[in-house]
């Protein structure tokens, strides 16, 4: 059994490569997930069950997240209680954030069920870059993560940062932790078109801490410096904040430059990124990012993609010398990094070239999910 709050399933990559991969090894697998749009509230898909909870959002501001979550526990506990009356349940992998979903399945540790905590991202740190550095909220942050890993049996750690963390702060052995990370599939990967016409693209959430903006602001600068013949502009995504980045773009005046694609899937997916010659990862150093491993600069790098970032530490450590790093926050920097990667088609293809080795041979969910499934078998 596979628990997430945040983000729907199969929509949710991550959680549902590892579903497949335990599927596929002969694990009896479900999964329980919020219902987003035209989601259903059960279905069954290659052989996964996918059970959907409803959330009501009513409320604005911080009470919206109290709503959320309150639903999401009721929500999880029914499904929980259903699924286990008809077969019953062995593990438990809750995947994170927010670091509450415990609650939920506390009933079950005392019962015998074994717990693994999925840690996707670090919620503390999060929180503190959201609502500023609130001492009772960093409290109740840092207790929730405490709880998660008390009650966890094994923890899968998303990098290396993150190990670090579940052993310091949450007091697990080294030998309880595998780190699997959220790399996308070798058999996944569009296909790249190398139109004449350069496309600029950023890829991924739209949330206020991925600091699009800077994309935003570099795609200005860059158009300023030297038009828009040089290049096209591509932002593929959607999120919380995508409504401030629409009234920035519209500020700007470049409702006509960047063609905002919304969340996309499947083969539309794959087609707008197949079209991105230069990828754009604008996410600002702070205690949270320089320790998370950002999805869109794996997926630029299993493309082949040169990417434009700024240097955030775990980023340097899996991505170094597949893109240009500029100073933090500077986006005349990106746009003049941009125009660089546009001008030296060698080195353009040099950085992309070995990011795509590097994905290849180390990076790919290929290499990941034997690990998860080691893991699993451990139990």
């Amino acid at each position: 059994m596979i628990v997430v709050e945040n983000m729907s399933v199969p929509a949710d990559r991550r959680v549902w490569n590892e579903a497949l991969a335990l599927s596929n090894d002969g694990y009896n697998v479900s999964v329980i997930s919020p219902c987003h749009g035209s989601d259903v509230e059960h279905e069954i898909l290659e052989g996964v069950n996918i059970y959907r909870f409803k959330i009501r959002n009513s409320m604005k501001g911080k009470l919206q997240y109290i709503e959320e979550y309150l639903w999401a526990l009721k929500g999880i506990r029914d499904k929980l209680r259903i699924i286990h009356k008809r077969m019953p349940i062995d593990v438990i992998q809750i995947c994170n954030p927010p670091d509450i979903l415990f609650l939920s399945v506390i009933p079950y540790k005392f019962s015998g069920v074994k717990i693994i905590f999925d840690h996707h991202d670090l919620a503390p740190e999060m929180a503190a870059e959201k609502f500023g550095n609130n001492r009772a909220l960093k409290f109740l942050m840092l207790a929730c993560e405490w709880m998660t890993f008390k009650i966890s049996d094994k923890v899968i750690s998303t990098n290396q940062s993150h190990k670090d963390i579940a052993i310091r702060r949450g007091g697990i052995k080294e030998s309880d932790i595998e780190i699997v990370m959220s790399a996308p599939s070798i058999k996944n990967i569009p296909k790249r078109n190398r139109p004449d016409n350069i496309c600029i693209g950023y890829m991924g959430i739209v949330g206020e801490q991925d600091g699009v903006e800077y994309y935003i602001y570099a795609v200005k600068t860059f158009i300023m410096l030297y038009g828009n013949e040089k290049a096209s502009f591509k932002l593929i995504g959607d999120g919380p904040y995508m409504g401030e980045i629409n009234k920035l773009i519209n500020e700007l005046e470049l409702g006509s430059i960047i063609e905002c694609t919304g969340f996309l899937k499947g083969e539309e997916y794959r087609s707008h990124m197949s079209q991105i010659s230069i990828g754009v990862s604008p996410d600002t150093k702070n205690n949270y990012s320089d320790r998370c491993t950002m999805n869109k600069t794996l997926e630029y790098m299993a493309m082949g993609i040169p990417f434009v970032a700024f240097p955030l530490d775990e980023t340097l450590k899996i991505a170094e010398g597949s893109g240009i790093f500029v100073e933090d926050r500077n986006y005349i920097a990106m746009a003049l990094a941009i125009r660089k990667l546009i001008d030296d088609k060698l080195l353009s293809e040099k950085l992309g070239r070995l990011g795509r080795e590097k994905f290849l041979s180390e990076i790919n969910w290929e290499n990941q999910k034997s690990k998860l499934i080691s893991l699993y078998n451990g139990m």
